[in-house]
């Protein structure tokens, strides 16, 4: 992260096809979506409010992807 007059800015932000094919390719290692976002943040450098807004994009990917894997057990 890098500041620069008075604004902080976050570089290299996570974009959805990316944070989408790792959720599809770890999902089976997380009991359920809230994890799955969790360990998400972790990995990736998310945008702000995305683990506080049950709105944003990351939760509708973490979902799509455990429907994903239900539907291929």
């Amino acid at each position: 992260m890098r500041t620069t007059a008075n604004v902080t800015c976050r570089s290299n932000l996570a974009t959805r096809q990316q944070v989408r094919r790792w959720m599809r390719s770890a999902v089976g290692y997380y009991e359920n979506a809230t994890l799955l976002v969790e360990a998400a943040d972790e990995e990736f450098d998310l945008p702000d409010g995305g683990l506080d807004n049950e709105t944003h994009w990351v939760w509708d990917e973490a979902v799509d992807a455990i429907m994903s894997l239900e539907d291929h057990q």
